[in-house]
């Protein structure tokens, strides 16, 4: 350090003040310099742009919708492109929707009726999908999620409070049993297929795997009991009415306090990672990306791998990955977005209310049975083929989310929502007195999930 300058007998007061202070602050190391700090002091945390976004993260919580923006701005060619030029298969059979309707009104072909309308439901399903979809994406995620699977099942609803209506008990009973087999079974087990065919082996998030697992248990239990009663002649119709309508209230207090765990309460747990995290995807057709700045995959061995830097696959996975690999900019206006989604669930009622009426007329002139009606066909109109993109990209936890998640869905909120709507109507009929086979199949079902997710790892 170098010294202060002397002080000489020739210099003024002040020059002698001021080498003073300069020596003073030489030996508490600050001087001029600790002076000169505070001057400059630059603006406090609290004033920086940091700030500025973390208040603006608290006000989106606070608030569920969030500010978006497209790439290039909405116009009315840009969105009619991107809703009937996305899926010409769909596009295509959209025109089964006003053919239907005429049919029911001038045909007195059942088959026709009956086909075309069950047809009609997959393009108003997808397009309902895509709506959802659009409104997801100004939503956090969760909620996003939870969104998705309720549009979902926007089949099931439907069906649902048209065969009760039209007091098709059986149906309604088998079309509940048939969704949750298809969900667990045939699209988890299809995804899982899919999936694997690159991938050795894929993991899950253990939390939510186990939430959903003891959930579906749960639900099918609550099914098995007023069953048993029946069955071993324990109760009598008053007493099993009752107890069908006390377990649903149970359940659906039970959905009630799964819905706050998951998206409010315990959310850190089911947007954790995986055992091999990968990264974070929304749940709806086109937009299979929320991480919104890379697309990243994992290998069942866990070494990353962006979708960028992914060789060129070939045939059915190709087409997979490029469904699947998109942004994830909106590209609906959001009111554009909310009348599309009220359309495709106002022709969704329609083509599933004319379905149901041609279920009595058909089951006469067709050797079809209404068992097989609602355990298998209404199930798969209800076809969704996310789960399958998802898995084929490496997200199979997300691929449980939403079958597993349609399946607690059904059981805990529809199944229980139908007996309390038909209490309200006054129709005794409805309770959880199902058929033997179809309890012992959805409970060996559930079982087999159980024991597919005690590893975390799927292959198959």
């Amino acid at each position: 350090m170098t010294s202060s300058r002397e002080i000489s007998p020739s210099d003024s007061q002040e020059q002698r003040a001021e080498a003073e202070a300069e020596a003073e602050g030489e030996k508490d190391g600050t001087g001029v310099v600790q002076d000169t700090t505070c001057s400059v002091q630059g603006p406090s945390s609290s004033d920086s742009p940091v700030s500025a976004e973390q208040r603006d993260e608290q006000r989106t919580v606070l608030w569920l919708f969030k500010r978006v923006s497209p790439k290039t701005p909405f116009t009315m060619r840009s969105q009619f492109t991107y809703i009937f030029h996305r899926n010409y298969i769909m596009t295509l059979f959209m025109f089964c929707c006003p053919v239907g309707l005429v049919l029911h009104h001038t045909s007195k072909n059942l088959r026709a009726i009956f086909a075309i309308n069950l047809l009609s439901t997959l393009p108003a399903n997808y397009f309902g999908n895509l709506a959802m979809t659009e409104i997801g994406l100004r939503v956090p995620r969760l909620l996003a999620d939870f969104l998705s699977i309720s549009t979902g099942n926007l089949i099931q609803y439907i069906s649902c409070v048209v065969l009760l209506r039209t007091h098709e008990y059986n149906v309604l009973q088998t079309s509940i049993t048939g969704s949750i087999l298809a969900n667990t079974l045939f699209f988890l087990g299809l995804s899982i297929f899919v999936g694997c065919l690159e991938h050795s082996e894929q993991n899950l998030n253990r939390s939510a795997a186990h939430i959903a697992t003891n959930l579906l248990f749960l639900s099918s239990t609550s099914l098995l009991i007023p069953t048993a009663s029946h069955l071993l002649n324990q109760a009598e119709g008053r007493d099993l009415l009752r107890q069908s309508r006390g377990v649903a209230i149970v359940l659906l207090v039970v959905y009630i306090c799964f819905v706050i765990c998951e998206y409010w309460t315990s959310w850190e747990a089911f947007c954790g990672k995986d055992e091999h995290p990968v990264a974070a995807t929304s749940l709806r057709p086109g937009h299979l990306s929320q991480n919104r700045s890379s697309h990243t995959l994992v290998q069942g061995d866990g070494a990353e791998k962006t979708a960028d830097d992914d060789a060129p696959a070939e045939g059915f996975l190709a087409t997979l990955k490029n469904l699947a690999v998109v942004d994830s900019e909106p590209h609906l206006h959001f009111i554009v977005a909310v009348l599309l989604l009220v359309a495709s669930t106002a022709l969704l009622y329609f083509n599933i209310d004319y379905c149901v009426q041609s279920i009595d007329g058909l089951s006469k002139v067709v050797p079809l049975s209404k068992t097989f009606v609602g355990l298998v066909l209404f199930p798969l109109a209800n076809v969704d083929y996310v789960p399958i993109l998802l898995a084929a990209t490496g997200e199979l936890g997300h691929t449980v989310t939403q079958t597993v998640g349609k399946s607690i869905q059904t059981a805990l909120l529809v199944m229980p929502a139908i007996v309390l709507l038909a209490w309200t109507w006054g129709l005794d009929e409805v309770n959880f007195i199902f058929n033997g086979f179809e309890v012992v199949s959805l409970f060996a079902a559930v079982l087999l999930v159980n024991f597919l997710m005690m590893d975390i790892k799927l292959h198959w």
